[in-house]
């Protein structure tokens, strides 16, 4: 097998988008143990399910920057207790989630307020260059995937709070 030299323009780019990935990775990781956390404590089934499908979707895509990462060269963060961004307004101080006897109401709409943040931080990332348009077909497919995980969650908690 031939070994390839990367030029050094190259290897700054590749570390560049490496390293924000890593940043979306970050939130990534936070979305899926905030909304395991939330899912623990919702009584109802379907939102529970859904609520669970959406953390399950976070972790898959987790799972394809992390893979992105490696493929750059880059070293992803591994998965952390620290909380850099407080997606779920969990108490940065103790790490505890949401309590049981917060409403339901409350608790999902921790999960609808990181919405606007996560579909920020990937339109930002959209919207800066990126040489690698296998990358940004990546991040393309994984916000629309977003966008429909929180509408579908909207969906099933409006039509049950009906």
């Amino acid at each position: 097998m031939e070994h390839v030299t990367l030029s050094p323009a190259r290897i700054r780019k590749n570390k560049y988008v490496a390293r924000k990935l890593n940043d979306l990775l970050d939130i990534l990781q936070e979305l899926k143990s905030g909304l395991d956390q939330v899912a623990e404590i919702v009584t109802d089934k379907q939102i529970r399910k859904t609520i669970t499908g959406v953390a399950l979707e976070s972790s898959q895509y987790a799972t394809e920057i992390t893979s992105k990462i490696q493929s750059l060269g880059g070293k992803p963060h591994p998965s952390s207790l620290e909380r850099k961004y407080n997606l779920m307004g969990l108490d940065q101080r103790t790490g505890e989630g949401p309590r049981a006897s917060e409403a339901e109401p409350e608790v999902i709409a921790r999960c609808y307020s990181s919405e606007n943040f996560i579909v920020k931080a990937y339109r930002d990332f959209l919207n800066e260059y990126t040489p690698y348009e296998d990358v940004r077909s990546l991040i393309r497919a994984q916000l629309n995937g977003i966008l429909c995980a929180f509408v579908q969650l909207k969906l099933v908690n409006i039509a049950l709070r009906s």
